[in-house]
């Protein structure tokens, strides 16, 4: 049980630190998440319910005035699968399959 937590523990917290990066200024930062009625949690929660796996990335993004979250993901079988999460309804789904992991991504 251990080895899932840390993982999820671990991406939630490089998350968070992330997040304000993603705006250039205050302004910016309270246009994004003005709208927003999804939680980082239930986005990851989300995310691996549309691909089951470890969550190794997540950014908040205001594409096409849209926010939405966007997920990185390492499946059980060493793929990386790119999720996006609609930051009003919550819904996931599959943006881009990358393939086979890069290294330092599996370890």
């Amino acid at each position: 049980m251990k080895q899932k937590i840390v993982p999820y523990v671990l991406a939630l917290t490089m998350s968070t630190a992330g997040l304000t990066a993603m705006a250039a200024s205050p302004a910016q930062w309270q246009a994004m998440t003005n709208n927003l009625q999804v939680s980082l949690d239930q986005a990851l929660q989300s995310a691996v319910q549309a691909v089951p796996g470890t969550v190794i990335e997540i950014e908040l993004d205001d594409g096409k005035g849209q926010v939405r979250y966007e997920a990185e993901i390492l499946t059980p079988a060493g793929e990386s699968v790119e999720v996006w999460v609609d930051g009003t309804s919550g819904q996931a789904y599959i943006h881009e399959k990358n393939g086979k992991a890069k290294r330092k991504d599996a370890e």
